[in-house]
């Protein structure tokens, strides 16, 4: 996962790259973040997460990227 940001500012993102099957299950906690170059933060309600991967296919020039941005809820409104 080269990149990720919450609220639009980048953090040094959770994952370092690795290679895993496509049935691999990512797991981790992102409760607590570093911003880049700077300081500390905890997620919080109506935060916005996006996590960027580059995937590379296991034949010759396969590879996709990817993202995704989500929006903390409300504890028990999801």
């Amino acid at each position: 996962m080269p990149y990720a940001y919450v609220n639009g500012k980048a953090i040094n993102p959770p994952y370092s790259p690795h290679t895993q099957g496509s049935g691999y299950d990512f797991h981790g906690s992102v409760n607590r973040y570093q911003f880049i170059g700077g300081s500390a933060g905890t997620i919080a309600t109506g935060n916005k997460l996006t996590f960027y991967w580059f995937i590379k296919g296991s034949k010759p020039n396969a590879a996709a990227d990817r993202y995704i941005t989500c929006q903390v809820p409300t504890p028990g409104g999801a």
